[in-house]
């Protein structure tokens, strides 16, 4: 029924506002000012599944379509514990795959000022959130020292509630 972006985005903005105003901004367009001239994207960094580490590797997983699912790594937990195929309760899981990016377990607190007690209490997301982030910036050719007093910023993001 809705065979385009724009005609789907249409009709969720017509269930979620009146009719006159839906039709209003389904002919708006944003505008936005110039945007100055020392704006610029220099770094970016992702972790995903299928031990994509890096935008290119995304790249070329995703133009030879391949895909990140994999069993459940045994490190994770054992899958024999949880599965079951006939009808879940809650607690099991009725498949075996997903997917999971690789070296969660390898956080090197050290290179954060972190120490070994804090590190094992962080949540595995923290963990990978500063590692990535870290990412970013070398990818832009940044040191950690050099930007320490820097005036800049980042953009970062994290999806997911669970490792």
């Amino acid at each position: 029924d809705y065979p385009t972006i724009r005609a789907l985005s249409d009709y969720i903005a017509g269930q979620l506002v009146p009719d006159e105003t839906a039709a209003a901004r389904a002919g708006a367009r944003l505008e936005l000012p110039d945007a100055p001239a020392r704006l610029s994207i220099l770094g970016a960094a992702c972790t995903l599944p299928g031990d994509n580490q890096s935008l290119l590797a995304l790249s070329f997983t995703l133009s030879r379509g391949l895909d990140g699912i994999s069993e459940v790594p045994f490190a994770r937990w054992d899958m024999e514990d949880y599965f079951n195929a006939e009808a879940p309760t809650g607690l099991e899981m009725y498949v075996r795959h997903a997917g999971f990016i690789e070296g969660v377990e390898l956080f090197d607190a050290g290179q954060f000022g972190i120490g070994r007690a804090e590190a094992e209490a962080m949540d595995p997301q923290q963990r990978h959130l500063l590692e990535t982030a870290l990412g970013a910036f070398a990818d832009a050719g940044f040191q950690k020292a050099e930007m320490l007093g820097r005036h800049g910023g980042a953009f970062v993001g994290q999806d997911k509630c669970d490792w």
